[in-house]
């Protein structure tokens, strides 16, 4: 719906961003309705009955205590990123748009993190719950292990092809060489990003949903501004500001592994159950 209604509103209509920003919200109006209708509909346990629905005090506060961290360090990493985009505009055009067309693909690969982020958040949750300490432990392994093998394999493809991918949205040559640069250099340190996503999303469904909040300001904000601040200005180097995102992704992954297996999570998590 969301691509037919932006080629009616942009192409037809002649309604140009407005035509795509008003696709865009008739789409996921349209989908919300039917994602409602079906769970009022189902007959599993999350069926929604809207006469029942009621705040439950106890609940919120531990909604809170695990969802307000996340939404934090989500919130403020994009703030940080607006202050990235001016490093990268003071390139030019080109690498404006270069980096917009990285983003993009990027964006595929990074759903499937978040997908298999949210799913081991659940997984460790309700495993720890039932007291099947094991069966988290090797849930984690084996989540670590299929995101592992897509994102790899993602990588080699924005490695090795990055120009076709980029060349796929635009057939500006100085683009094409900007957006190619970034993926290689994204594709080199793509393989920490598992970790960081699996490990956080444990860690959230234990309970501890500050501790990855803290290591990804930390590294994603904090010394990732600290990095461009002293970096950009000494060399004046696009691929020294897109490094940011490497070095600072694998420095998350090694604190969390760090907490990750020195830690007593898993015993915090099972004495909150009691």
């Amino acid at each position: 719906m969301n691509v037919i209604l932006d080629v009616l509103l942009v192409c037809v209509a002649q309604l140009g961003v407005a035509g795509v920003a008003l696709g865009t919200l008739i789409a996921q109006a349209v989908s919300a309705v039917l994602v409602m209708l079906q769970l009022m509909r189902t007959k599993e346990d999350y069926r929604v009955e809207i006469k029942k629905i009621r705040f439950h005090p106890e609940m919120l506060k531990q909604i809170t205590i695990v969802g307000l961290p996340a939404a934090l360090q989500q919130s403020i990493t994009a703030f940080s990123n607006v202050v990235v985009q001016s490093y990268i505009n003071s390139f030019g055009t080109a690498a404006i748009a270069g980096y917009s067309t990285t983003v993009r693909i990027d964006g595929f690969l990074q759903l499937a993190l978040q997908s298999f982020n949210m799913t081991i958040t659940t997984f460790v949750g309700q495993n720890i719950g039932a007291k099947k300490t094991e069966r988290v432990k090797r849930g984690i392994f084996t989540a670590w292990l299929m995101c592992s093998v897509i994102i790899l394999a993602g990588s080699v493809l924005m490695n090795q092809e990055g120009a076709m991918l980029v060349r796929l949205f635009t057939d500006d040559e100085a683009v094409i060489a900007n957006g190619a640069a970034m993926l290689r250099l994204f594709s080199y340190a793509y393989w920490t990003l598992p970790i960081v996503q699996i490990l956080s999303g444990a860690l959230r469904g234990a309970g501890k949903s500050s501790i990855p909040m803290f290591f990804m300001l930390g590294c994603f904000v904090v010394i990732r501004q600290i990095y461009l601040a002293v970096t950009v200005p000494a060399t004046h180097s696009l691929l020294v500001v897109m490094a940011g995102w490497p070095v600072t992704w694998a420095l998350c992954a090694a604190g969390m592994t760090v907490y990750f297996f020195k830690a007593d999570w898993m015993r915090d998590a099972e004495k909150l159950i009691g």
